[in-house]
């Protein structure tokens, strides 16, 4: 702000200094006085008053006031543009920076709420994996390698079928999953050495709208726990 209070005094004083110029009158026929320019004085005036001459005089010092008044009207308007330039950038500087804080304060949101989703993916006992559509494995959490008892390197060199069932309803729920783009739910058991562990399998498809490209969130909770005690009721 200073420097454009800076900018305006320099406005004023730059054109006001040329104006008082001790050389300004010379490019009339006879110098007129300063008091005589302000005051519309026409006292100072050639020996011979000749009726020429006191006209030339007239004109002069008419001449010398109405540029004066040019001068000041178009400098007063010029002083106006400027300060309304200077009010409207500061208003548009405000309203920019306004925009800039609403947008760090959204990023900020956003960031707070993929950090709490990745905590609570990192901490849940479901074993969460997310595919691309020829099934290989982006991303999987912890608990995923705990539920079918794998390392990172059985993710690596093993292949997993997770669309591949024999149930025909399972198998019709995927084929929808894939041609809709729609969530699906199902159970069924997985055996692990002479263990069977009942699982719910969600399977949530992600499409990108740019590309159309698809991958496939799969979140599967072992509820061996909760069948056995139902059952033992």
């Amino acid at each position: 702000m200073k420097y454009q209070f800076l900018i305006l005094i320099l406005f004023y004083l730059i054109p006001l200094s040329v104006f008082s110029q001790k050389d300004s009158n010379k490019s009339f026929v006879y110098p007129i006085p300063t008091d005589s320019l302000n005051n519309l004085s026409y006292d100072y005036l050639p020996e011979d008053n000749s009726f020429d001459e006191i006209f030339m005089y007239k004109t002069q010092i008419q001449t010398q006031k109405m540029m004066k008044n040019l001068f000041l009207a178009g400098f007063i308007f010029m002083t106006i543009v400027v300060i309304f330039l200077f009010y409207f950038n500061n208003t548009k500087i405000k309203q920019v920076f306004a925009m800039i804080k609403i947008q760090e304060r959204e990023l900020f949101i956003k960031k707070f709420e993929v950090d709490k989703l990745s905590t609570i993916i990192n901490n849940t006992m479901d074993g969460i994996v997310i595919l691309n559509k020829e099934q290989s494995i982006l991303w999987n959490n912890l608990s995923f390698l705990q539920l079918y008892k794998y390392t990172e390197e059985d993710l690596k060199n093993k292949k997993i079928n997770f669309f591949d069932f024999e149930d025909e309803e399972i198998k019709q729920l995927i084929v929808k999953c894939k041609n809709d783009n729609k969530p699906i739910q199902f159970t069924f058991e997985h055996k692990l050495g002479e263990n069977t562990f009942h699982i719910q399998r969600r399977i949530i498809p992600l499409v990108d709208n740019n590309t159309n490209d698809v991958n496939y969130v799969i979140i599967d909770t072992d509820y061996t726990a909760l069948k056995m005690a139902l059952k033992n009721i």
